[in-house]
């Protein structure tokens, strides 16, 4: 008979990850099962001890209001209860990344591509280039509050460092067609983003015309 090998794990998505991230923090508290259950309970929810115990052990879900609750309650954020400690992580079953990256991407640090994975073979392919992910349409999904902070300085300095590129490249000494061919694609790449830098200025510019407005 051969001898049965175990398949290597798969990485934790984030609702497996709360498992141990909840465990760990209780633990880092001191609190008992008992003692989370009767805060969230003062919170308004009903929870007992053997739902916290089911929580860890993954016999139970939770929701996303008990999900905002619970992180006040271990005065963690919600991010820090569904990114694991340390290792590979899974944004969705066939897409991985690490804890890192998933973690700047929860905390709204950055956009995230991740690396896809075959679902009938578990095995990564290539990554997406991460110049593929929608840099303006990522900022403006933020809350106003974080979306302006992100983009006070950092289209007006993009900006500014296209125009500088554009005139380095356009003063060039070209020799060859190549040479052409290759500084007119730089530019049309450095023109895409100052486009997109210009979208996210107006876009900004009317966030804060209609907080002026209120009230």
């Amino acid at each position: 008979m051969p001898t049965a090998v175990n398949p290597k794990p798969l990485a934790p998505l984030p609702s497996e990850a709360l498992r141990s991230r909840l465990l760990d923090l209780r633990n880092k508290r001191g609190w008992t099962q008992d003692e989370v259950a009767s805060r969230m309970d003062e919170l308004g929810y009903s929870w007992v001890r053997s739902t916290v115990a089911k929580v860890e052990l993954g016999q139970r879900g939770v929701t996303v209001d008990e999900l905002v609750a619970l992180a006040y309650v271990l005065g963690a954020s919600p991010a820090a209860l569904l990114v694991a400690n340390a290792g590979p992580a899974r944004i969705a079953p066939n897409i991985a990344t690490s804890t890192e990256n998933l973690w700047r991407w929860m905390t709204g640090a950055k956009a995230s591509g991740g690396r896809r994975i075959d679902p009938k073979r578990k095995v990564p392919q290539v990554p997406p280039d991460p110049a593929s992910v929608d840099r303006r349409f990522y900022l403006e999904a933020c809350p106003d509050f974080v979306f302006l902070a992100e983009t006070r300085l950092s289209g007006l300095r993009n900006l500014i460092g296209t125009i500088a590129s554009v005139q380095s490249l356009a003063g060039a000494e070209l020799e060859t067609t190549d040479d052409r061919s290759r500084v007119l694609a730089a530019i049309d790449h450095l023109l895409e983003g100052a486009e997109t830098d210009i979208a996210l200025l107006r876009h900004r510019a009317r966030v804060e015309a209609e907080q002026e407005d209120q009230p």
